[in-house]
C-alpha cells in the first residue's frame, strides 16, 4: 500500500506526486472538505486529514500531560515559571509528534510511506517507523533558505511591519529598546496580564476585560499594531520593553541556576519518547538563549 503524506506548506493537487498512483493521502495541514474531495477525485485515492486521529480529546490531554511534567522546575524569583513560557513554543509541535504516533498505528508493516518534503513531520517519521519514509526534494525556489523564499515572504509585509520583524530578531530581548523606554509605575493592586502584538488580540482582550469591570487588567503590547487608544478604564497599557532588564548585573547568578535547572530538566525530559523526539529534533535549543533575554 502506498500512503503519501502532503506537508502543510505543499499543495494536493500541485507537486510531481500528482503523477504517481497512490493507495491513502494524509494531509498534515488543514484544508476544506472540497479541496479533499477534488483531491480524491484527481488522484484516485482517499484523502483525510491528520487531525482526525485526534481520539475524543484523549491526545490534547496527552499533550497536556507530557508538557504538565516540566512544572515548577524553572521558577525565579518573580515566581514566573519558564518552563510555561518555553513550553507554548513547542506545544504544536509535540502535538504533531502525537498524532504522527496515532497515524503510525494505521499503517501495515508492509506499507510505503512517502511525505511531499522534509521538515518536523518527516524528521519524527524517521524515527518513528521502522523503514524510513521515502521524502521527496524540495522543488527550486521552495527551499527557506532561497532568494525567492524571503522574497515571497517579504512581499506579503508592509515596511513598517517589516521594520517591526528586524527589531524583533536584532533586539529580541529589548536590550537596546528598553534604553528609551520609561518604566511605568508598579501597580498597586493584583491585575490580569494581557500580552498582545496585533490589534485583533487587543480587541479580543478589551472585550473580555469589558465583561469583567471589577477586575483591572494590564495590556502590554510588543508592537505599534497592538496599541489601543480606545479601551476601558479598567484596561491600563504598557509596552513590552518598558519591562526589559537592561545591563541587569544582579540577575547573572539566577540566569546561570535557572540554565543550569533546564540542563537537569532537560535530562529528565528525554526519559519521554515524545519528548526525547522533540529533544532530538531541536525543538529546545533556543531555551537558554530565551531564558537569557529574559533575565
Amino acid at each position: 500500500m502506498k500512503v503519501l503524506l502532503i506537508h502543510p506548506e505543499d499543495g494536493l493537487e500541485d507537486g510531481p506526486w500528482t503523477a504517481c498512483r497512490w493507495d491513502r493521502i494524509v494531509d498534515l495541514g488543514c484544508s476544506g472538505m472540497e479541496s479533499y474531495r477534488q483531491a480524491a477525485k484527481q488522484l484516485g485515492c482517499p484523502v483525510t486529514r491528520l487531525d482526525t486521529f485526534l481520539g475524543e480529546f484523549r491526545d490534547q490531554r496527552k499533550v497536556r500531560d507530557l508538557l504538565a511534567m516540566g512544572l515548577g522546575r524553572l521558577v525565579d524569583r518573580f515566581d514566573l515559571d519558564w518552563w510555561e513560557l518555553v513550553s507554548l513554543l513547542v506545544h504544536q509541535q509535540l502535538e504533531v509528534v502525537v498524532l504522527l504516533n496515532e497515524l503510525v498505528q494505521t499503517l501495515g508493516p508492509s506499507d510505503e510511506v512517502h511525505i511531499s518534503r522534509h521538515g518536523l513531520h518527516a524528521s519524527a517519521l524517521e524515527m518513528i517507523l521502522p523503514s524510513r519514509p521515502r521524502v521527496y526534494p524540495l522543488r527550486p525556489g521552495h527551499a527557506k533558505g532561497s532568494t525567492r523564499h524571503y522574497a515571497r515572504v517579504a512581499s506579503k509585509f508592509p515596511v513598517r511591519q517589516l521594520l517591526e520583524i528586524f527589531w524583533d530578531k536584532v533586539d529580541c530581548g529589548y536590550q537596546f529598546r528598553g534604553r528609551f523606554t520609561v518604566r511605568p509605575k508598579p501597580a498597586t493592586i493584583p491585575v490580569v496580564l494581557l500580552p498582545t502584538a496585533y490589534v485583533n488580540v487587543s480587541r479580543t482582550g478589551v472585550a473580555y476585560a469589558r465583561a469583567l469591570p471589577g477586575i483591572q487588567f494590564l495590556m502590554v503590547a510588543t508592537r505599534p499594531s497592538g496599541w489601543l487608544k480606545q479601551r476601558p478604564a479598567n484596561v491600563s497599557m504598557a509596552w513590552l520593553k518598558s519591562y526589559a532588564s537592561v545591563g541587569a548585573a544582579d540577575r547573572k547568578a539566577e540566569h546561570a541556576d535557572l540554565v543550569a535547572r533546564w540542563r537537569a530538566l532537560q535530562a529528565d525530559l528525554s526519559d519521554i519518547p515524545e519528548l526525547r523526539m522533540l529533544i532530538h529534533m531541536g525543538a529546545f535549543a533556543d531555551v537558554p538563549r530565551r531564558i537569557t533575554v529574559g533575565c
